[in-house]
């Protein structure tokens, strides 16, 4: 008589698949729910459950439902990050309804707020599960980047580095839905003290999480160029930036740089089978008005910085900088720089307070330049 085959996911009780479902990545749950009928059908039947468990462990969860559920609302006065209360229908009868984030009724300027109800479904969650894939891709190929010049010394992240890589990965991915794609037009830098949204995103965040966005802006400012702002010499074969003999290749990397993480992770793959002429199509295709005006994010960083510098105590006479990488990471024992956000969005200074600082004159948003009419051609 033959012997039985052992397949060990067909006797394995339904409930410890379950279990191993919700304590695994998105990455590896993908792989995983395909490697039999069985496993796919347990993961089918649970899969909003499924996929809510591991989301809400995310540390970039909070910023990415914020992405997905952004809206013209969001840009009415005093209404950006407008509190939310988010659920899931998980769809198992009475009680189906999972919170996703929960914001209580609260005050704002002496205004009553009351958080905007919405609910989502397993598509919803699908669409925020392709993103944390985006973000996974991040953490994936940051190290390829951060030690571009000194390959010997490239690694994979530590689970501290991951964190920080991915929470600033969505913040990022909020502003650049926010401030430079179709929601809003402006036509100058942001200004120290003004109720202006995009301060507001940075507003809400602690200086070191603001200086780690700063650290993965930068890294990403010589990437763009290196690998999307550049075409191969044919002489020696090394990358020329677009633009670098007529003074405007910083303006062409900036513009290249309102691209979101997931617009600029397509043109990254597929850079060198485009051609100068391909990315330049494609990045007009994906934002209207492409060339109409430069980042703002590394700007908004400077002036939130600089107003927290100013309201420190005479003792404090920087903000430290503080980076993706332990190495670069600040040690804040106090919590002087990891506890001062302002919830608000606004500085904590009354208007009398407010008018003492001298008013600075605004500065335009310098045309953007996606290098088209350049005459070098890789």
């Amino acid at each position: 008589m033959a012997s039985r085959i052992c397949r060990p996911f067909e006797v394995i009780p339904a409930e410890l698949i379950l279990a191993i479902m919700n304590n695994i990545g998105v990455r590896d749950l993908t792989t995983f729910v395909l490697l039999n009928k069985r496993l796919f059908g347990i993961f089918k039947e649970n899969q909003a459950a499924v996929m809510t468990t591991i989301l809400a462990r995310l540390v970039e969860f909070e910023s990415l439902l914020l992405v997905y559920t952004v809206d013209k609302r969001d840009f009415s006065p005093d209404a950006m990050l407008h509190p939310r209360r988010i659920s899931v229908d998980v769809g198992r009868g009475p009680g189906n309804h999972v919170d996703l984030m929960q914001c209580a009724v609260g005050f704002r300027d002496g205004k009553l707020i009351c958080p905007r109800k919405i609910v989502l479904n397993s598509t919803d969650l699908g669409r925020i599960w392709n993103m944390v894939k985006v973000v996974d891709w991040w953490v994936e190929e940051y190290p390829r980047h951060r030690w571009h010049k000194n390959r010997e010394d490239s690694r994979c992240l530590r689970r501290s580095e991951e964190l920080r890589l991915r929470g600033a990965v969505a913040r990022w991915w909020l502003y650049s839905e926010c401030f430079h794609g179709v929601y809003a037009s402006y036509a100058w830098m942001p200004k120290m003290w003004e109720p202006d949204d995009r301060l507001h995103h940075l507003r809400v965040m602690s200086s070191m999480e603001i200086r780690e966005l700063e650290d993965l802006w930068e890294t990403l400012r010589v990437t763009v160029q290196r690998d999307i702002c550049s075409s191969i010499s044919v002489e020696d074969w090394k990358p020329i930036p677009w633009g670098w003999d007529d003074w405007r290749s910083k303006h062409i990397v900036s513009t290249y740089m309102k691209l979101d993480p997931r617009q600029l992770k397509d043109l990254m793959e597929n850079a060198l089978r485009l051609g100068k002429a391909g990315i330049i199509y494609t990045a007009r295709k994906t934002q209207p008005d492409f060339t109409a005006e430069q980042e703002t994010l590394s700007w908004s960083i400077d002036v939130v910085l600089q107003e927290r510098l100013l309201l420190k105590s005479n003792a404090v006479t920087d903000i430290p900088s503080s980076g993706i990488i332990d190495d670069d990471s600040w040690c804040d024992e106090q919590g002087l720089f990891t506890a001062d956000a302002w919830p608000t969005g606004k500085p904590p200074l009354s208007k009398q307070e407010l008018l003492s600082y001298p008013n600075l004159p605004h500065r335009p948003i310098p045309y953007g330049d996606d290098g088209h009419d350049l005459d070098y051609e890789g």
